[in-house]
């Protein structure tokens, strides 16, 4: 007899056209909107994981802001933002999580942060 072990497959998602593509080792259960002055412009769903357990692929451009502790990460062919770097030390990464697929915007606990630098 033969055991076949399904692998589960980690959540990803991609943005608008495609290329630029992220893989999570979960959907998240909290996003955070932060309203600093480019997150609300990004209108952006923050997800926060290990540095480690985040995959960005794709033809990437980066933009780095104010005082250079965040590397933002978006598809260099349509623009949409798909996540975040730390530029200090720093464990985490953020993911927007709109561009993950499967990804339900009310299944998760919603942090609105008013108070955002910048």
């Amino acid at each position: 007899m033969v055991e076949v072990i399904a692998r589960k497959q980690m959540p990803s998602g991609s943005c608008h056209c495609g290329s630029a593509k992220v893989s999570v080792p979960r959907l998240p259960e909290m996003v955070t909107e932060c309203h600093c002055t480019i997150c609300r412009r990004y209108a952006a769903l923050w997800a926060y994981y290990r540095k480690e357990d985040v995959t960005f692929s794709g033809p990437l451009a980066v933009y780095v802001r104010g005082r250079g502790h965040i590397a933002f990460q978006r598809c260099a062919d349509c623009g949409c933002v798909i996540g975040w770097l730390p530029r200090i030390e720093y464990p985490e990464r953020g993911v927007n999580a709109r561009m993950l697929d499967d990804f339900d915007v009310n299944a998760a606990a919603l942090v609105v942060e008013e108070d955002a630098s910048e």
